[in-house]
């Protein structure tokens, strides 16, 4: 089983709606994204600090583990160090920019006016975070 790509949807919408960027462009972001990703297990194989049958162990612990990034699993269960785990998020990282990384690369908006729309993102998260909390 993998883990679903992050979403930068959300986001890319939201750059769009501000006139920020256009559609076309928030698509191809949306394409260059999700086809870069690599998932760490992927990663750690390559690596060559998982071995198939323990990426399998892994993942079925995951399904068992809602919202436990496998690294972390990895990590609790012994089965990486956390040296292993941070080679293969630089790895992931390099190999799977993350969309504002890719508007500032390609000049393709004013990093003034993306910090001011990320500021706003950020609020909305927070407000969404707020609303999920329980009532106590």
């Amino acid at each position: 089983m993998q883990r679903a790509v992050p979403s930068s949807d959300a986001l890319l919408g939201l750059l769009v709606d501000e006139g920020l960027i256009s559609r076309t462009l928030a698509d191809t972001l949306a394409v260059r994204v999700r086809d870069s990703w690599i998932p760490l297990g992927k990663i750690l194989r390559q690596q060559g600090a998982l071995t198939m049958g323990q990426l399998m162990d892994l993942l079925q612990e995951q399904a068992n583990s809602p919202g436990e990034r496998l690294g972390g699993l990895a990590l609790r269960l012994g089965m990486c160090s956390p040296a292993d785990i941070e080679r293969a998020l630089r790895a992931q990282a390099e190999s799977s920019p993350h969309v504002i990384e890719l508007l500032l690369r390609g000049n393709h908006c004013e990093p003034e006016r993306l910090c001011r729309v990320l500021a706003r993102y950020v609020r909305l998260l927070e407000e969404r975070l707020d609303a999920a909390q329980p009532a106590g």
